[in-house]
């Protein structure tokens, strides 16, 4: 395939819906197996870096709830490497025909087999959780194994991003009852009809989101536990809404470790 009409029609999928999808693996085996071990080490607390994530809550043996690491990046040189592997930030600034890529934030998501109940994750938006971004913000997901619904894998709602969609905002995480019925909540308040598409990937395939679009996912009911990571961007078009509070972000987006600068075209 033409690789430049392959980034044109990627682009064009994300305008229209929000997202994209790559469904090639553009991470090397090697890397992607020594990335599932250094995961199971900083469960264990090991961080080969000396500083530990921002936060997490996980732990050795659950199998039966979601569990996240907050910005494993910077306790782990193999999961750095993997988030700011060349051939992945090449990708990502191609399709958002962008200059410049800011690391800003990373989390990664392990989600139990075997129809464990508890390791859903509820529908939601980046820019809800992080009200003051105000554009120029995406999010790269990352399996680190293979994707499907069967293993729990994200869901998106084509056209969510968008201001006038007419798609109502799900529920805060606390009030929702389970991913497939605030789907079905979604679907009857809206004032438009509303498509779900659950994406299939390999292992070290990706997806890629604006801030806006509405996302998340159901049980795992694969024989394997389900790793995967996200990875939040910033173009040199990010902006901050100053008059709503942030929080933290601000003083993570100054930490070196946390939010490099990790792409920079060359003319």
């Amino acid at each position: 395939m033409n690789i430049s009409l392959d980034i044109d029609a990627k682009k064009a999928d994300l305008e229209r819906d929000g997202f994209c999808v790559y469904e090639e693996s553009i991470i090397p085996e090697s890397l992607l197996s020594k990335a599932l071990l250094h995961t199971e080490h900083i469960i264990a607390g090991v961080y080969n870096t000396g500083r530990p994530p921002s936060a997490i809550n996980a732990k050795e043996g659950n199998f039966t709830t979601l569990q996240q690491i907050f910005n494993p990046h910077i306790s782990d040189y193999t999961l750095f490497e993997l988030v700011t592997f060349p051939k992945l930030l090449q990708l990502v600034a191609n399709i958002l025909a962008c200059d410049k890529l800011q690391l800003i934030g990373s989390q990664l998501f392990i989600k139990p087999g075997f129809g464990a109940p508890e390791a859903e994750t509820p529908w939601h938006s980046e820019y809800e959780q992080i009200p003051c971004f105000d554009g120029g913000s995406y999010s790269i997901w990352l399996p680190l194994t293979p994707v499907d619904e069967a293993s729990g894998t994200l869901w998106y709602i084509p056209g969510s991003h968008k201001p006038t969609s007419g798609i109502t905002k799900p529920r805060s995480r606390f009030q929702q009852e389970g991913f497939h019925q605030e789907l079905d909540y979604i679907r009857r308040t809206s004032e438009t009809e509303v498509s779900a598409i659950p994406i299939h990937l390999p292992a070290g395939g990706i997806s890629l989101h604006h801030g806006l679009t509405l996302h998340g996912s159901g049980v795992n009911h694969a024989s394997f536990t389900r790793f995967g990571i996200s990875i939040g961007v910033a173009t040199e078009h990010f902006r901050i809404n100053s008059h709503i509070p942030c929080g933290s972000f601000i003083e993570q987006l100054k930490d070196p470790q946390i939010a490099p600068v990790v792409f920079e075209r060359t003319m």
